[in-house]
C-alpha cells in the first residue's frame, strides 16, 4: 500500500520557522492516532454496553420461561388432581347404582317375583356400562 498517498501534504509559508512544518505534522498524526484510539475505544465500550444490554433481555426471557413453565407444571398438576377426584367420584357413583340395582333385584325377589338369572346378568352389565 503506498503511505505516501495518505500523507498530509503542506506547504511552507515565507516567514514561518523552519521545523514548524514537520512538528505540525507530527501532532496532526499524533492528534489523529489519539482521536482513533478514543473512538476505538467508544465502540468498543459501545458494543460491550450493548451486549450488556443483550445480556439482561436474555436473563428476563429466561427468568419468564421459567416462570411460565412452573405455571404450565401447576396447572398439569391441578388438571390431573381434578381428573382422578373425578374419576375417583364416578367410580363411587357406579358403585352406589350397583348396589342400588342388586338391592332392587333382592326386593323383588322377596317379594316373590321370579327373576331370571340372565335377566340379572344383563341388568348388572348395563347399569356397570353407564
Amino acid at each position: 500500500m503506498n503511505d505516501e498517498r495518505y500523507r498530509i501534504r503542506m506547504r511552507q509559508l515565507p516567514g514561518s520557522p523552519p521545523d514548524l512544518l514537520d512538528k505540525l505534522r507530527e501532532s496532526i498524526e499524533e492528534l489523529f492516532d489519539c482521536g482513533l484510539a478514543g473512538a476505538t475505544n467508544y465502540v468498543q465500550g459501545r458494543g460491550e454496553q450493548e451486549s450488556a444490554k443483550a445480556a439482561e433481555i436474555k436473563a428476563k426471557a429466561l427468568a419468564q420461561l421459567g416462570s411460565l413453565q412452573l405455571e404450565r407444571q401447576k396447572l398439569i398438576d391441578e388438571r390431573d388432581k381434578a381428573i382422578a377426584e373425578h374419576q375417583a367420584s364416578m367410580y363411587e357413583l357406579r358403585t352406589q347404582r350397583l348396589k342400588d340395582v342388586v338391592d332392587s333385584l333382592v326386593r323383588l325377589k322377596e317379594m316373590g317375583a321370579e327373576v331370571k338369572l340372565e335377566v340379572v346378568a344383563q341388568v348388572l352389565m348395563q347399569a356397570a356400562s353407564e
